[in-house]
């Protein structure tokens, strides 16, 4: 095995490791999305972020990515959006009826 394909089998390793995780929790932290797992992402609830965990990886081990998981809840990108611009939204926000009372 060639250096760059054990490396592309890591990679792929790690990205299974996330959408295994993802798939388990299946759902958003906030309004409960859960139509489509893939699209969830990691949103750190402290101001302590050492890495991206959706973003590239390079050479992180899965003890170190699960130590990062560990930090962060899963959010739809509509929630995470929301959060990220100042909003204050708790757990079972209805984020259709939000927009609704907005239009």
């Amino acid at each position: 095995m060639t250096s760059t394909e054990f490396r592309q089998k890591q990679r792929h390793s790690r990205r299974a490791y996330i959408n295994a995780h993802k798939k388990s929790i299946g759902k958003c932290f906030y309004c409960s999305f859960n139509k489509c797992y893939e699209i969830l992402e990691y949103h750190h609830i402290q101001n302590n972020k050492s890495f991206n965990v959706g973003g590239k990886l390079g050479s992180k081990s899965i003890p170190t990515i699960q130590k990062e998981i560990d930090k962060c809840v899963l959010v739809c990108p509509n929630c995470h959006k929301m959060i990220n611009i100042g909003y204050k939204i708790k757990k079972n926000f209805n984020i259709w009826s939000w927009l609704r009372e907005r239009v």
